[in-house]
């Protein structure tokens, strides 16, 4: 599809959206859309060439650049109209399964992205930016965040949350569960966790004693904050390290020692990259069920 022809589909769309943003600006962002989709590419000078201006490469990118300065362009106010009525639609057919991740963009800069999983996809919904040279970013600017996305979400919404072991905070799991919502998050192996009222404190790490073993504590508490949770340790054959997943997910496991497509039932964990998936599904794999004494 040329250029021209996405411009005309996209603009009458984006208006639609933005009616009361100046023309201009909207004309812009339209354009700087389709430079994004031909080239496939974030660099401007790139999304520049794609762009039917009768003008210098290096005109195309001041404009543009002038564009993303611009204090009137505002992301989450121009994105907002697009994605709620996406998390409404989605909503109304089943759970809203949000990925939160992030990735080092540079040697000072995190990206903190919280998505939409759809159809093996994960559709961007916000995003913040963390100025660290090092390290996680911190719990407190996860769960503004993740606020903002409550925010746009139906009241009644079912939301399940899932995320790799720099979101496992205990703060942030209460957050979520004040929302009432589902989360699987990842945990790192050194985390003390204490499985039963007779148990003493360990390292999650070391519930997972041989490969193929699949262990599930139903009431298990996360750290020294004494956070009441549910915990999963699964290490699968092949892998250099087990899974270590946080959840509040409802579990009904069979008896041990009966044949089941999987140890855990209906579930079971899966990572595609860094974000984990809870998926309904009956693997044909044979695991072996762990109780707590």
């Amino acid at each position: 599809m040329s250029a021209d022809h996405l411009y005309d589909t996209w603009f009458r769309r984006i208006q639609e959206l933005l009616g009361t943003e100046r023309i201009t600006r909207v004309r812009n962002m339209v354009w700087l859309m389709v430079g994004l989709s031909l080239s496939r590419s974030v660099h401007l000078s790139q999304i520049a060439a794609k762009l039917p201006w009768q003008v210098k490469l290096l005109s195309k990118v001041q404009r543009l650049t002038r564009f993303l300065q611009n204090g009137a362009f505002q992301v989450r106010p121009w994105y907002r109209p697009l994605v709620q009525p996406l998390l409404a639609q989605v909503a109304r057919c089943g759970p809203v399964r949000l990925i939160l991740d992030a990735s080092k963009v540079s040697a000072h800069h995190r990206l903190l992205m919280v998505a939409l999983a759809y159809r093996k996809r994960a559709l961007p919904i916000a995003w913040t930016w963390v100025h660290s040279s090092q390290g996680h970013s911190s719990a407190l600017k996860q769960r503004a965040l993740l606020s903002y996305v409550q925010r746009l979400l139906p009241e009644q919404a079912q939301v399940v949350v899932v995320g790799d072991c720099e979101f496992g905070s205990t703060s942030l799991l209460q957050q979520v569960k004040a929302w009432h919502w589902h989360y699987v998050l990842r945990q790192k192996g050194n985390t003390q966790v204490c499985v039963s009222v007779q148990s003493r404190w360990q390292p999650l790490a070391d519930l997972v004693r041989a490969k193929d073993e699949l262990c599930w504590y139903p009431q298990g508490l996360l750290t020294l904050d004494l956070c009441p949770t549910r915990l999963l340790a699964y290490w699968k054959s092949g892998q250099a390290e087990p899974w270590l997943l946080a959840t509040n997910l409802p579990h009904n496991p069979r008896p041990p020692r009966l044949p089941t497509a999987c140890a855990c039932g209906s579930r079971r964990c899966s990572a595609t990259g860094k974000a984990m998936a809870w998926i309904s599904s009956k693997p044909a794999c044979t695991t072996s069920l762990v109780y707590p004494a």
